[in-house]
């Protein structure tokens, strides 16, 4: 089989030297939805920089209306789970995680580009901090600028608008790591067999939330949640921030606040929101406080109603990060 360039396309398990029946050493698990033209680009990356230990790929197609089983295809070594219904990001990554064989998995978004020095550095870290642990790879935008990855755990003393509901942390030196309060879900791995103890992903958090919530939980289970001083991955992230995107990513931050934190300061976040929005709207100019306003609006309403703003039909892959595809 070859791919549309005319090139062979040679199974990652070949180019592995994985022997039949053999143990991979790390599974990675690649959720993805209408993102074929970047997934296509993440396989090509696993199998043209692969590391010399045995891997696993398992693709979570959720119910691509694209190119992404031809992709898939196109790479025999990957194995694709197809889900012919949309399912949230948690499920999907907990259905990956059900397919898993190796000790490790990473749970990697497909717009990422990784490469062996990274996976190398991830498993060092793993093999040099036995029991539970999460840990995340730092992580670069596509022009090579720093790309947070690492956060402190979000509190009421911080902001929480425009997304700035994270407070960054530095990425540690390299062969070292630096513990975290949660870490970006784009490059987030663990082991496999303290992922199935605490069941995975919480599928009540559809989309956004997910690695915030896991993180959390992980930690209150005595997990170590750390950054790995490793080369940084590429990875293209959404940088448009649309009302209906702000909305999902607030409502799943409630939705961690009512759970983590309680009823009374999950109502104290919601009014926060109201404030920042207030000022955000008075800061800007007068044509852009429309939506501020809007947005302000938008969290007076009742806590249940925001909590369910996160959840089917938000659009994926290039018409995300794009909003005018």
């Amino acid at each position: 089989m070859s791919r549309a360039d005319g090139s062979p396309s040679i199974p990652l398990a070949e180019r592995l030297g994985l022997p039949a029946g053999a143990l991979p050493r790390l599974s990675v698990v690649v959720f993805t939805r209408d993102d074929a033209e970047q997934l296509q680009g993440c396989l090509a990356a696993l199998e043209s920089d692969p590391p010399p230990f045995p891997l696993q790929v398992v693709v979570f197609d959720n119910a691509s209306r694209d190119r992404t089983a031809e992709v898939c295809a196109a790479f025999p070594g990957v194995e694709r789970i197809h889900s012919p219904v949309e399912v949230g990001y948690s499920h999907g990554n907990n259905a990956g995680l059900a397919r898993v064989r190796a000790p490790l998995v990473l749970f990697l978004n497909p717009d990422t580009r990784p490469h062996a020095a990274a996976l190398v550095a991830l498993v060092d870290a793993f093999d040099r901090h036995p029991g539970p642990v999460l840990l995340g790879l730092p992580m670069v935008n596509p022009d090579g600028s720093p790309q947070p990855s690492s956060f402190a755990v979000p509190t009421l003393r911080g902001r929480f608008a425009g997304g700035v509901v994270r407070r960054a942390m530095g990425p540690p030196s390299p062969g070292r790591i630096a513990p975290a309060g949660w870490l970006l879900g784009a490059a987030l791995a663990g082991r496999t067999s303290f992922l199935r103890e605490v069941q995975g992903f919480d599928e009540s958090f559809w989309a956004y939330g997910t690695d915030l919530e896991l993180c959390a939980r992980a930690r209150a289970r005595g997990a170590l949640v750390a950054q790995v001083g490793a080369p940084p991955i590429p990875h293209a992230g959404n940088p448009n921030w649309t009302p209906e995107r702000r909305q999902r990513v607030w409502g799943a931050l409630l939705r961690w606040a009512l759970r983590d934190l309680g009823p009374g300061r999950a109502e104290l976040l919601r009014l926060s929101l109201t404030a920042a929005c207030v000022a955000r709207g008075l800061a800007e100019r007068p044509g852009g406080r429309s939506g501020w306003w809007a947005m302000a609006r938008w969290t007076r309403q009742p806590l249940e109603v925001l909590l369910s703003a996160d959840g089917p039909g938000y659009g994926a892959g290039a018409a995300a990060r794009d909003p005018s595809r």
